[in-house]
């Protein structure tokens, strides 16, 4: 608690700065190499935050590498869908409502994880049943906080451990990804 009382005094009289990310912004951080995907160079905030105003980043980190979507919908996946290849997990955009996570994107990315963060029973019955039939065509492995919990997916650059808060079985998936 000590430790988390420091780090209040100081965060209350800074002042932080905002940087603005644009794609195709890329930078290291943590030994991690950072690529900013969206919003693209030519974007300017207009009023209340939309769902394709996220910021989408592939973060790679050895030789893992995930894609983070925010809430973007179908029109920022077909503008970043291309070129981009192979990601070990993919954080599904906007709750894996029916407007993302697009046949192209899925097939462009092959993810090993989907990650669905959601409510349980939320009001908007994501995620939708198209899409989890979409990643289960694929062979994804869908992993979602309304039946899972907290979920943390660590890589120390080659193998993948998933953790979950309510995981069943006290393992770990690491192993798929240590040969």
């Amino acid at each position: 608690m000590h430790g988390n009382r420091d780090a209040v005094t100081l965060v209350k009289g800074a002042e932080p700065k905002i940087v603005p990310l644009h794609a195709p912004g890329r930078f290291a951080w943590g030994g991690a190499a950072l690529e900013v995907l969206a919003p693209t160079p030519d974007y300017v905030p207009v009023g209340e935050p939309k769902n394709n105003d996220s910021l989408v980043m592939r973060v790679q980190f050895g030789e893992r590498s995930f894609v983070l979507t925010g809430d973007v919908e179908r029109a920022i996946e077909q503008e970043i869908e291309g070129g981009m290849g192979h990601s070990d997990v993919l954080k599904v955009a906007h709750h894996g409502s029916k407007t993302s996570s697009t046949p192209a994107l899925l097939d462009s990315l092959h993810p090993v994880f989907a990650l669905i963060s959601n409510g349980f029973e939320n009001s908007y019955g994501h995620p939708h049943p198209d899409i989890l039939a979409r990643l289960a065509e694929r062979g994804i492995c869908v992993l979602r906080t309304d039946a899972l919990g907290l979920i943390s997916i660590r890589t120390d650059g080659r193998r993948l451990q998933v953790e979950t808060g309510k995981w069943e079985h006290p393992r770990t998936i690491a192993a798929v990804f240590s040969e």
